[in-house]
């Protein structure tokens, strides 16, 4: 981590994130909006922009930060493939890209962790215990509960792994002092809680309005871990 790349938010950087945050609040107006309304081809149209957005404005902020925006980069991908999720390329795409969405964000914490002296080898083997056996566990529900085929049984197991992860990670964040990343526990949950209800729409039962739902979760989600990590890399470390 560079320790330059640390300091307080100055008057130019706190412009650009008002900036941003805007366009991203009306971004996401018209992507609810639309997804109330279940208006598909203009959803899709303004889907890709929201974290576009939020890319750009971790790039500006903390160039010297790369899994920060490469998180947000590859949480752009996963967008665009599931945009065409009736598809199977598109979904098994999907899992990869938000899989690394949510692996860049899981090492950004860990080069803070790092940084600061807090994270120690016994975390590593902990969570690499833990992940193992949660991959096995949720391998076989995928197989139970949705019938899946192996392939995208062991991209689900997998995906939900890292971000059972991620969420752990936040957590190990809270509890090392960096309270700023309960914001981060919140997204995560939220994560969860999409990803959950998108699963049961395309596999189990479909909903009315199911986008305006999940879109609302998955937005919320981005915002809390990206207002908690983008607040904690702006304070003095």
């Amino acid at each position: 981590m560079n320790v330059e790349s640390l300091g307080f938010v100055n008057h130019n950087e706190m412009i650009l994130i008002i900036v941003f945050s805007i366009l991203f609040a009306l971004l996401t107006i018209g992507e609810l909006f639309f997804a109330f309304i279940e208006a598909d081809k203009a959803r899709k149209i303004v889907k890709p922009f929201l974290m576009f957005v939020a890319t750009l404005l971790c790039l500006f902020l903390f160039p010297m930060q790369p899994f920060l925006y490469l998180g947000c980069f590859f949480g752009l991908l996963g967008d665009i493939c599931f945009i065409f999720k009736d598809k199977k390329a598109c979904v098994y795409l999907g899992l990869l890209t938000f899989g690394l969405n949510h692996l860049f964000y899981i090492m950004e914490m860990i080069s803070i962790l790092t940084y600061k002296g807090l994270m120690h080898q016994n975390h590593y083997i902990i969570f690499s215990l833990v992940g193992f056996v949660f991959a096995v566990c949720m391998f076989f529900a995928i197989r139970l509960v949705i019938k899946a085929e192996i392939p995208l049984a062991l991209g689900g197991c997998l995906y939900m792994t890292i971000l059972f992860m991620d969420l752990g990670f936040n957590i190990l964040m809270v509890s090392s002092g960096l309270s700023l990343m309960w914001y981060g526990v919140a997204g995560m949950i939220l994560f969860i809680i999409s990803d959950s209800f998108l699963t049961y729409t395309m596999f189990i039962k479909d909903v009315k309005r199911r986008d305006f739902y999940i879109m609302a979760s998955y937005l919320a989600a981005q915002v809390l871990f990206l207002f908690g990590i983008i607040s904690l890399l702006s304070s003095s470390l």
